[in-house]
Formats: structure tokens, C-alpha cells, sequence
């Protein structure tokens, strides 16, 4: 991942919201992105929003499958977010869009 500032937290946020983006991009309506944060256990959970503090701190926050509200909050320096495809609590309501609210 390549970022122009590494001491902006805002340009990893950016990078990510990209990233995942174009990962839904190939992924049915039912489903969304999704993440897992190696380090935190082996939960998986729907990610709803990404966003920042600078100079260094990501915010990731989203739902378990059992609909509980998580928020994780991350150095940049401990980055490692594996994505994956987890099932939309209302597949009937369009996909929100990360990033662009």
C-alpha cells in the first residue's frame, strides 16, 4: 500500500475506503466487505465506516454477525486488515458506500 504522507493518517484512510470499495465492486448484492483484524481475534464484522485522527490513529467501525456495534481504533504502525465477503444485514436497502456519506 502506498501512501504519499505516512504521517497522515487521512492518506491510509483514503487508501483503504479505495480499497474496499473496489472489492464490493465484484461482490453480489447480499453481500459487503467485511473485515478481520489478525491480531484482535478471529471475528469477523460488516465495516460500515473508516475514518481518521491525525497523525496516525484509524477508526474501523461496524457490526458482528450478532448485530453487535464495534469500534476498533488502530495506530497506522499496526495496520494489517484482511477483507473479506460477509453477508448484509438488509440485502433489500442499497449498499452503502464507504467514504462517501
Amino acid at each position: 500500500m502506498y501512501v504519499k504522507n505516512k504521517l497522515v493518517a487521512q492518506g491510509y484512510k483514503d487508501e483503504i475506503i479505495e480499497r474496499i470499495n473496489e472489492f464490493e465492486a465484484n461482490l453480489p448484492d447480499d453481500m459487503q466487505a467485511g473485515g478481520k483484524f489478525i491480531t484482535f481475534g478471529n471475528e469477523a464484522f460488516a465495516i460500515e465506516s473508516v475514518t481518521y485522527q491525525n497523525p496516525n490513529i484509524l477508526i474501523f467501525s461496524g457490526t458482528t454477525a450478532e448485530g453487535e456495534t464495534v469500534q476498533l481504533i488502530q495506530h497506522t504502525s499496526q495496520l494489517n486488515l484482511l477483507l473479506l465477503a460477509v453477508k448484509r444485514n438488509n440485502p433489500e436497502a442499497p449498499r452503502r458506500q464507504i467514504g462517501y456519506l
